[in-house]
């Protein structure tokens, strides 16, 4: 038995692959896995916390568009793309919480099977065996590499096509040219499409590659692998700067615009004119163009008018529409 795991002498034995029992019940770690299990909950705790503020943010923008624009045309889940954001980020705490559940593994210095290793499924020892192979890889790494290769066949062109670089047929999406940069300039947050696939290549690209390699050499060193999966954790915590940086638009955090009043061109000072001369409201302005003006203000706008010598039509005293 190694002295450096907490396993009994009985448990160090099972743990030991065999030829007829690759994937042993128990699994001993050592100092370093410990503390590498121990980086991995640290950094699943911090998406955890990072996607439970996003959340309490959204709850703030719903209250504050009721309080700023009550009865407005506005919803939570406008678009499709808020929709998907918001499944994305609920994802994202399931699989952090996953990584959060390595303390259990920590404080006893060993991952064996039952319900709890089961339910988990992200940790590293309780994953699907050696055995199932195939289903292990299209299980969980064929989404991930789909998901790579389809961000940048995505973003990385729509970056140069609102950079210029490239026209888009308008009745046939697939056909594009490559051309030299247009007059017209980019978008000042283009750039920030290219922060999706580089951050999830960061993500995704040295785990992929570390269990490739696993896969053909059956181990890895032990460092690597945490590291790797340090970094895969925080898949929550980088999505939440992802949408605070670069799309505000969505999910309400753009601040609500009050419903204000359109106000008339200022007109012409006419003689006489004062700066502090009353201001007029409005009523509705008609189809026929004629203001339909309230009673308690009909007499006192008429005789503003009067007094100073101006057409009503044409304006003279500083006036404002309620629309």
């Amino acid at each position: 038995m190694s002295s450096a795991t907490v396993c009994t002498p009985e448990e160090y034995a099972l743990s030991l692959p065999s030829a007829g029992n690759p994937d042993p019940p128990i699994y001993c770690l050592s100092r370093g896995q410990s503390i590498g299990l121990a980086l991995t909950a640290e950094s699943g705790f911090i998406s955890v916390a990072a996607v439970l503020l996003l959340f309490l943010l959204l709850v703030r923008n719903v209250v504050r568009y009721n309080r700023l624009a009550p009865g407005g045309n506005w919803r939570l889940l406008k678009e499709p793309t808020d929709i998907y954001m918001l499944s994305l980020f609920c994802m994202d705490l399931v699989q952090a919480l996953g990584a959060v559940l390595d303390v259990k593994w920590v404080r006893e210095g060993k991952v064996y099977d039952g319900s709890f290793c089961t339910t988990q499924e992200k940790e590293y020892w309780c994953w699907v065996g050696e055995r199932y192979r195939s289903e292990r890889i299209a299980g969980e790494y064929l989404w991930l590499w789909t998901a790579l290769f389809s961000s940048v066949l995505m973003y990385v062109p729509l970056y140069f096509w609102t950079q210029g670089f490239l026209s888009v047929d308008p009745h046939t999406w697939w056909r594009f040219r490559v051309h030299r940069r247009s007059a017209s300039p980019g978008s000042p947050r283009a750039l920030g499409m290219l922060a999706y696939p580089a951050v999830y290549s960061v993500l995704v690209l040295p785990l992929s590659i570390v269990r490739w390699i696993t896969f053909r050499t059956g181990s890895a060193p032990s460092a690597a692998t945490f590291v790797v999966i340090f970094l895969f954790s925080l898949s929550g915590a980088c999505n939440v700067l992802l949408l605070l940086t670069t799309r505000p638009q969505l999910l309400l955090f753009t601040p609500p615009r009050p419903p204000t009043g359109a106000r008339l061109p200022s007109p012409v000072r006419s003689r006489g004119m004062k700066d502090d001369d009353r201001t007029v409201r409005l009523g509705r302005l008609e189809e026929d163009s004629e203001w339909n003006l309230p009673e308690s203000d009909r007499a006192s706008a008429m005789s503003t008018f009067v007094s100073s010598d101006v057409e009503p039509p044409g304006g003279g005293n500083k006036v404002t529409a309620e629309v």
